[in-house]
């Protein structure tokens, strides 16, 4: 498997989280979830990263409010991914482990959108 591969499915109402290797059907809330494309980050949507040691800083100026806020952070490799999910009013302070290349992941909620956002690290 690889990275590219790692789809994500997000309830709208509920905010669930499904995580899957490969192409499946995933409901939710009585819905069909659709997968979540990500797309590369506007310079405002960016995740800011740096290496403490053997871990990822990840940080972010994104608000955080309930209205806009970051849902989840996840860190995506050819083998494993790691996601930590965050909640409005939380900052967005995010260590992950590293083990190699991978994507960061960002899923912003801002209202009446959501999107999630891809970056190579």
């Amino acid at each position: 498997m690889t990275r590219d591969k790692v789809l994500f499915h997000v309830c709208p109402q509920c905010g669930n989280v499904m995580v899957s290797w490969s192409k499946c059907e995933v409901e939710c809330c009585k819905e069909r979830l659709e997968v979540q494309d990500p797309v590369e980050p506007k310079p405002d949507c960016r995740l800011d990263i740096e290496q403490a040691e053997d871990e990822l800083l990840v940080t972010s100026t994104l608000p955080q409010t309930k209205e806009d806020h970051v849902s989840f952070v996840a860190l995506v490799q050819d083998d494993r991914w790691e996601i930590v999910r965050l909640y409005p009013e939380w900052d967005v302070n995010v260590y992950l482990k590293k083990r190699g290349r991978g994507k960061a992941m960002l899923y912003f909620f801002r209202t009446g959108n959501r999107r999630l956002f891809r970056q190579q690290i």
